[in-house]
């Protein structure tokens, strides 16, 4: 899209200030509603974008030209929750805009992330204004100044983001235009967009959650009696009575924090496993393996149980149009890439949504599919048993160690199971495997394609998703680097230092609401960092110590941790994962000055994960 206007708001006591990007050029409007009505009307055709926008600036911007200072409404939407949308704005008819923080959240394991934090992850200055917005005064020409320095960086952040999210609303804009909706469609999340598409009705779902329905093919005989016992005994409690997440969390037997969380660990193949209400995962504690590999992983396995065995929710209007999206999806996948993931997110959505307050709601065949799923999965391991070792599996996928000799007899099982199950499989041969956990790995495919799973691996290439963490990655560079072709971490960090990659040294830390503040240490003394999210290097000048995260305590203690600032006692905790000796600098990663830091540090730091 050509048509992107980029955008922020930022409103005081009594100043709001507009700042666009349109064309590389910036547009500056503070309290003139007549220039901001006259732009917004001469780009009525262009698509405004911004960060949180839907709930903010857009009421912000309707509100001005509505005729009302919006001090009151920004105030009100600062202090409300974040989920809150019931503000009485009047919209400006005919706007179009894109918020780049929908559905971040959801996409993120369900953990907010703000645009400083993504700024800071993409290596952009994360420096924040020190002009209060509690200043119940007309800001003076030096603040509006560092309030308009500081605004017009959000929106280049926004518009770097939108390099990274763009493709997100190409596969929104593209649904839109294939099931007919209207172009309005766009402002709703990718759940409630795949419920228009389709057509869910309300069901009234009966007391039915925990009646699995099991599928026809699955051996019993074959699965561990404790597994099924484990399943059996859910829902046994929930028909008599006991409360759905009350049968689902009060079994199994793994306990945290003294409480059953509804998950049954056991031993599969001699490896441990885990089963719940999601996937199973299994993985050994080995780390590293070499030649004679196997992944094997189902094509959409979810979508494909919902069809096989009418797993739909009950929901939809026409059942038939899911069937009719995969195989739509099959088609596109060699001819369209974004029309292809497009159809692909509303196939995977549905399992989801159907076990959450959606209108797609139907916790019933919801946890059939995932019962079911692991079930299978389990299966399928046991019917290889005797010919592999079990290295891992997770949800859709099992990765074996075997003898070359066994290959022929396990691709036999592997297509027999294909067809009694009506399931496909990508079966990739590996030469080499690190796995740190389940859900942190990477491998090499016998053709050298290497593929990533986790936080841990994926910044080892600049990717798509970097802007939703990117700290550390020296060390997933490093240690990829290293059991890959035998680089030397001293190598590795040498060069990332050498071509000015220093974005792989940083460390982004932040805190949240349970916190207060923010101290580093210098020469002994904890010096406050005014910004909740800040960057940090390791460097070689020891004058400098830790980062910490701070909470208000009411009463001293006789321990290191407690420590007294302005008259107001504090619990210090070092920030996760933070150096020796940090050294906080929020600006340009390109302006830092790469000499300070402490490269041994790093290299000592890598080596310690190849274990």
């Amino acid at each position: 899209m050509n048509n992107l206007i980029f955008y922020d708001f930022e409103v005081f006591y009594q100043d709001w200030l507009f700042v666009a990007s349109l064309d590389d050029n910036f547009i500056i409007i503070h309290n003139k509603k007549s220039d901001l009505e006259t732009f917004i009307k001469n780009h009525i055709d262009y698509w405004f974008v911004g960060y949180n926008n839907y709930r903010y600036d857009d009421l912000i911007l309707s509100d001005i030209l509505n005729g009302n200072n919006p001090y009151n409404l920004s105030k009100k939407i600062i202090n409300c929750d974040e989920d809150d949308n019931t503000y009485c704005v009047t919209l400006l008819p005919n706007f179009k805009s894109l918020d780049l923080s929908q559905d971040i959240k959801r996409e993120n394991n369900n953990k907010r992330i703000s645009l400083k934090k993504v700024m800071g992850n993409l290596g952009m200055s994360i420096i924040e204004s020190s002009v209060s917005f509690s200043i119940e005064r007309s800001l003076t020409l030096d603040e509006l100044e560092t309030i308009t320095k500081y605004c017009c960086n959000d929106v280049l952040g926004a518009k770097r983001l939108y390099d990274y999210r763009s493709q997100y609303f190409e596969a929104k804009f593209a649904l839109i235009k294939d099931f007919n909706l209207p172009i309005e469609t766009i402002k709703v999340d990718e759940n409630k967009l795949v419920s228009l598409i389709l057509k869910c009705k309300k069901y009234n779902e009966p007391r039915d959650y925990l009646s699995i329905n099991y599928c026809n093919n699955i051996n019993f005989k074959l699965i561990p009696d404790e597994v099924l016992d484990f399943y059996a005994n859910i829902e046994y409690n929930y028909f008599n009575g006991t409360d759905y997440y009350d049968a689902i969390n009060n079994s199994g037997n793994v306990i945290v924090k003294n409480k059953k969380i509804g998950k049954y660990k056991t031993k599969l193949l001699g490896v441990p496993a885990v089963y719940g209400f999601g996937g199973l995962h299994a993985c050994t504690k080995a780390r590293m393996f070499v030649n004679n590999i196997m992944q094997v992983d189902v094509k959409s396995y979810y979508p494909t149980l919902i069809i096989n065995n009418h797993f739909y929710s009950r929901s939809f209007d026409k059942p038939e149009l899911y069937d009719y999206i995969y195989q739509k999806r099959l088609k596109l996948k060699e001819i369209d890439e974004v029309r292809s993931d497009a159809y692909k997110l509303i196939l995977n959505k549905v399992t989801g949504c159907m076990r959450s307050n959606q209108i797609m709601q139907d916790y019933h065949n919801g946890n059939n599919i995932v019962i079911n799923g692991q079930l299978i999965l389990t299966q399928l391991i046991i019917e290889l048993g005797k010919y592999i070792i079990l290295l891992q599996a997770n949800t859709d996928s099992i990765t074996f160690k075997y003898n070359p000799k066994n290959y022929d007899e396990i691709i036999n099982i592997i297509n027999d199971f294909e067809n009694r199950f009506k399931l496909k499989f990508d079966k990739d041969r590996i030469k080499f495997l690190y796995q740190k956990n389940i859900n942190n790995y990477f491998l090499i495919t016998e053709d050298n394609e290497t593929k990533f799973k986790g936080q841990d691996f994926k910044n080892y290439e600049s990717n798509k998703s970097m802007y939703y963490s990117n700290s550390r990655s020296i060390i997933s560079k490093c240690l990829v680097e290293y059991y890959k072709s035998k680089t030397p971490i001293e190598e590795t960090v040498y060069k990332c230092y050498e071509n000015n990659e220093i974005e792989r040294f940083q460390l982004i830390v932040s805190y949240g609401k349970t916190y207060d503040k923010c101290f580093s240490e210098y020469n002994g003394q904890l010096i406050e960092q005014p910004q909740k999210i800040n960057r940090v290097f390791a460097v070689k000048d020891i004058s400098y110590g830790y980062i910490y995260k701070c909470k208000k305590v009411d009463l001293p203690k006789k321990c290191k941790n407690i420590f007294e600032y302005n008259g107001t006692f504090y619990q210090r905790e070092k920030m996760p994962n933070s150096y020796d000796h940090c050294y906080v600098f929020n600006d340009s990663v390109d302006k830092f000055d790469k000499s300070m830091l402490d490269l041994d540090y790093y290299i000592n730091l890598c080596k310690k994960e190849l274990r």
